[in-house]
C-alpha cells in the first residue's frame, strides 16, 4: 500500500512497527471525516500483520466522527491481532479522548520513543502486549471524608431526616458533570461507528444551544435522551451494548445503564423519531434528519428543539423552555412558526418568565 494514496496519513517503518502519521490538523466536518475513516480502515485491514503505532503529533482537534474512526481502528486492529498504540496527542485530543473513554481500549503514549519500548516489552512471554496498569490507589485513599449535616429541625432535636447526606466538594460534583458528557460521548461514538443515525436530544440539546450565547447559563443534566428511528433499534442494543451499557425495557420504554452498576437516574433514554412520546403527545417527535452538528455530538434544530420540548412539557421541559428564553434564543415571536396549541404554551412561559424578572 503506497503512502501516495493518503491525503491524512502518512506511513512508514520504524523498529518493524508501521508508523501511521496523521497529518491533517484539523477532523471535522463529514466529508473529512469519511475521508480519515476511509484511509485508517484500509490501514488495518491491509493483510500486513505488524503492529500499528498511530502517531497524533498533527492533530489538534477531532470531532465525535474522528474519534469513532479511532476506536473503528483499533477494533478492526485487533480483530486481525495487530497490537496497535497511539502517541504524541495534543493535550486537547487527549481531553476528547479521555472523555469518550478512548484510552479504556488502547495505550496512548506521550511519545514515539515511550510506544515503541511498550511495544518491545514483553508480557506473558509475547512481545506487544500492553504494559501493566498502575496500581489503582486504595479504596480508603479514595474515599471522600463524609460530614453529618443536620436539618433545623435536627439540630433542634427533632426526628432526624430520612435522607442521607454527604459532604459536598466541587471536585465530585466536576467529576459527575465530566461522566456524564463522557457516557453521552461514549454512546454517540459507539452509534456513529456502527453508522447509526442519531440525535441527543433533551436537556444536553437544550445546554449545546445555550451554550452558543452563554456558557454561564447552561445546566448539566444527569440522563442522556438520545433520538433514533425504532428499525434501528436491534442496532443500538448492539452497538451499545459492546460500549459496556446494559439495555432494559420496561412498558415500552427503552434506556441503557452504564455498566451492571449503573444508575437508573444517569442512564440513557431512547425517544424514537416520528412516533408519539405519549398518548396525549400534540406532535410527532422530529425526525433524525433535523438535525446539526454540535462540539461533541448531533443535536436537532432549534426549530426541532423547541417543539418537541413545547410537546413534552413535563416540569424540566418548561425550565428548558425558559432557559432557551432567557438567553434569547426564542422570544414571544416564535408563536407565529408554531401550532395553536404549542403557540399557546410559550406565550404562558414566557408571560411567566416576564412577571419573574
Amino acid at each position: 500500500m503506497s503512502p501516495a494514496h493518503f491525503q491524512h496519513l502518512r506511513l512508514s517503518m520504524v523498529q518493524d512497527i508501521v508508523l501511521v502519521e496523521i497529518l491533517s490538523p484539523d477532523v471535522q466536518g463529514p466529508e473529512r471525516a469519511l475521508e480519515f475513516s476511509n484511509e485508517l480502515s484500509r490501514v488495518a485491514a491491509h493483510e500486513c500483520t505488524k503492529p500499528l503505532l498511530v502517531d497524533l503529533d498533527r492533530a489538534r482537534y477531532l470531532s465525535s466522527m474522528g474519534f469513532s474512526t479511532l476506536f473503528k481502528l483499533v477494533k478492526q486492529a485487533k480483530e486481525r491481532q495487530r497490537a496497535v498504540r497511539f502517541c504524541n496527542m495534543h493535550p486537547d485530543v487527549r481531553v476528547g479522548a479521555e472523555i469518550v473513554g478512548l484510552n479504556r481500549v488502547v495505550e496512548i503514549h506521550d511519545c514515539v520513543q515511550s510506544a515503541l519500548e511498550a511495544f518491545a516489552q514483553p508480557r506473558d512471554g509475547r512481545a506487544g502486549a500492553a504494559a501493566p496498569r498502575p496500581a489503582r490507589r486504595s479504596r480508603d485513599s479514595r474515599e471522600e471524608r463524609r460530614t453529618t449535616v443536620l436539618s433545623p429541625t435536627e439540630a433542634r432535636g427533632g426526628a432526624p431526616s430520612a435522607v442521607a447526606r454527604k459532604g459536598v466538594s466541587w471536585e465530585t460534583m466536576m467529576a459527575t458533570v465530566a461522566a456524564v458528557r463522557d457516557r453521552a460521548c461514549r454512546a454517540c461514538a459507539a452509534l456513529g461507528q456502527a453508522g447509526i443515525a442519531h440525535v441527543v436530544v433533551g436537556g444536553h440539546a437544550v445546554a449545546a444551544w445555550v451554550a452558543r450565547v452563554d456558557p454561564e447559563a447552561v445546566r448539566h443534566p444527569l440522563d442522556v435522551d438520545l433520538l433514533v428511528r425504532r428499525a434501528d433499534l436491534p442496532r443500538v442494543i448492539e452497538a451499545l451494548q459492546a460500549v459496556g451499557f446494559v439495555h432494559q425495557e420496561s412498558a415500552g420504554v427503552h434506556r441503557f445503564l452504564d455498566g451492571p452498576g449503573g444508575s437508573v437516574r444517569s442512564a440513557l433514554h431512547l425517544v424514537f423519531a416520528g412516533e408519539t412520546v405519549r398518548p396525549d403527545s400534540l406532535l410527532l417527535t422530529p425526525e433524525v434528519t433535523e438535525a446539526e452538528a454540535g462540539p461533541d455530538f448531533p443535536v436537532p434544530t432549534l426549530d426541532a428543539l423547541v417543539r418537541l420540548t413545547l410537546t413534552s412539557f413535563r416540569l424540566r421541559d418548561k425550565v428548558h423552555v425558559l432557559d432557551l428564553l432567557e438567553v434569547g434564543l426564542i422570544d414571544e415571536s416564535w408563536c407565529g412558526r408554531l401550532p395553536p396549541e404549542l403557540a399557546a404554551r410559550l406565550q404562558e412561559l414566557a408571560a411567566q418568565r416576564d412577571q419573574e424578572s
